[in-house]
């Protein structure tokens, strides 16, 4: 038997369905057929009832569903056990989100000499889908307006900040000087928003679909930057961006759903105990607040809403 083909079964055993099993997994339905069908051969058993309208657990399928997650803990200790022998160097397998990357995994790394820092980084779905499967130990992920956590059991989070989403603007615009804007000063404005691949991209058409009088402007990530600084055009933007001559980044109000990004620490309990957890988000808040700082901007906006940055605005993190 392999590994992947008990977490396919594992999956839909739960869902009861593949077209669910296969999203959660982020394969294709006749890849986690093909898996089912291959672990039903090594068992000599045939594990799922299947028609064109619902799937159902044989007895045997019943059975091996029932022991599934006594069978997963005992790999993860085995896991944990080879990993933590006498002599061997503690490893963190940990999954990041693009817009915080290669210097998280250089704090992280410096501020936990004695462990072996594996990171790799990609959209938050994914992470969350490996972090079920144990194919890491903890992410850093993040839920965009709308969106909800990604952390079925088992796995375990915490707040990193809930992250105000702000706009960048252009010093030639004619709001170019404010310090605060409101969505309605920007409904009819030209936005640049991000390419479809990146995952930003849907919660910013749902945002500018309520604005009708809003123009989306499709184009490449360098003109888009020359059009936000020429004053012509306006794009949301991550607080942690820093003000530059050609343009401004400040706060956004006025937007009928949240206008705030959900940055959080997730970990599969398992895998990651003790104090791990405390010490990486311990390590993920200490940077955080050092780009902050940068920001006088927002800087003050963290202190004016404290609950939104838990350990962060008062230095415990």
């Amino acid at each position: 038997m392999q590994w992947p083909d008990l977490q396919a079964f594992a999956e839909v055993s739960e869902e009861l369905s593949f077209g669910r099993a296969a999203e959660r997994l982020h394969l294709s339905p006749s890849a986690v057929v093909r898996r089912i069908q291959r672990l039903e051969r090594d068992l000599g058993q045939r594990l799922l009832e299947r028609s064109t309208v619902h799937v159902a657990l044989t007895p045997a399928g019943a059975a091996l569903a029932a022991r599934l997650p006594v069978l997963t803990d005992h790999w993860q200790q085995v896991i944990r056990d080879v990993r933590d022998a006498p002599g061997s160097t503690p490893r963190l397998r940990l999954g990041l989100i693009e817009l915080c990357s290669r210097r998280m995994a250089e704090h992280i790394a410096a501020g936990m000499p004695e462990r072996q820092l594996d990171w790799l980084t990609d959209d938050a779905a994914e992470l969350s889908a490996m972090l079920r499967r144990g194919d890491l130990d903890m992410a850093l992920l993040a839920a965009f307006p709308g969106e909800p956590l990604d952390v079925p059991a088992p796995l375990h989070a915490v707040t990193v900040v809930h992250e105000p989403i702000w706009i960048m603007i252009g010093r030639a615009h004619r709001l170019g000087d404010a310090d605060l804007l409101d969505m309605a000063q920007l409904a009819a404005e030209s936005w640049v928003i991000s390419p479809r691949s990146q995952s930003p991209f849907q919660w910013e058409a749902r945002i500018l679909a309520d604005y009708p009088q809003a123009t989306v402007v499709p184009t490449t990530f360098i003109a888009g930057r020359q059009l936000v600084d020429s004053g012509r055009a306006v794009a949301f933007a991550s607080a942690l961006a820093h003000s530059l001559p050609p343009y401004r980044v400040v706060p956004l109000r006025g937007l009928a759903g949240s206008a705030a990004r959900h940055v959080y620490l997730a970990w599969n309990p398992t895998l990651a105990g003790g104090q791990l957890p405390n010490r990486v988000l311990a390590l993920v808040r200490g940077l955080y607040r050092a780009q902050a700082r940068r920001s006088p901007a927002y800087w003050d906006w963290i202190c004016r809403h404290p609950t939104s940055f838990p350990g962060i605005a008062d230095g415990t993190g």
